[in-house]
Formats: structure tokens, C-alpha cells, sequence
């Protein structure tokens, strides 16, 4: 968990220099890449589970995990790190790889 923390962590302090306050909710969208395109639709199962929205899918030959996957949900940045690191473990799960997050900024009231 801790490498997760840490790209998290880079994120939210990027944010914050930006003006960011990393404790208002907003649409956070994730990335995540797959061998096949049946692990993708494996994990796209799990994050209809977990509430999430699938943004976009494709297809990147010839890169080593080519079936891509973007999705997101209403989550707060500095509550994300519990969250990172289940996607984390499931894309892996499923022989992929879980590619961290990117959101908007939100400014400080």
C-alpha cells in the first residue's frame, strides 16, 4: 500500500499547489490495462460492483497490456488510498495493471 499512498500522495500535492482542496468530492477518473480483452470485461464487472461509471474502453495494440479501460465516481482525493489499492489488487487479479488517477481542481473556498 504504501507505493500506492505514494503516487496518491504526488497526485493531491500537484492538486495543491494548483490550489487544490483535496477534501471536496468530485468525479475522479481512473485507468487500468489487460492482457485480454475478457480480464477487461472481468474487472469492468467489479467496478459496476463498486459503483463505478465506465468512461471509455479501447484498444492499443501492440502494447503489452493493450485492452485499456477508463472509469470514474464521485470520491474525495484525500480519501482515495484504500480505494487505489483494491483496484490495484484486482486489476492484477485479473493479469492487469491498475494505472492511477487524475481529477479536476477544485479550489479552496
Amino acid at each position: 500500500m504504501s507505493n500506492d499512498f505514494e503516487k496518491n500522495e504526488e497526485v493531491r500535492q500537484a492538486l495543491r499547489k494548483q490550489g487544490d482542496d483535496s477534501r471536496t468530492a468530485r468525479i475522479v477518473q481512473h485507468y487500468a490495462y489487460f492482457q485480454t480483452s475478457e480480464a477487461r470485461d472481468l474487472y469492468r464487472d467489479f467496478l459496476f460492483a463498486r459503483g463505478y461509471q465506465v468512461d471509455r474502453e479501447d484498444h492499443q495494440d501492440p502494447y503489452f497490456n493493450p485492452w485499456g479501460i477508463v472509469f470514474s465516481k464521485v470520491q474525495v482525493p484525500n480519501d482515495i488510498d484504500v480505494e487505489t489499492e483494491e483496484l490495484g489488487t484486482n486489476a492484477a487479479k485479473f493479469g492487469g495493471e491498475y494505472d492511477g488517477w487524475e481529477t479536476g481542481i477544485v479550489r479552496r473556498p
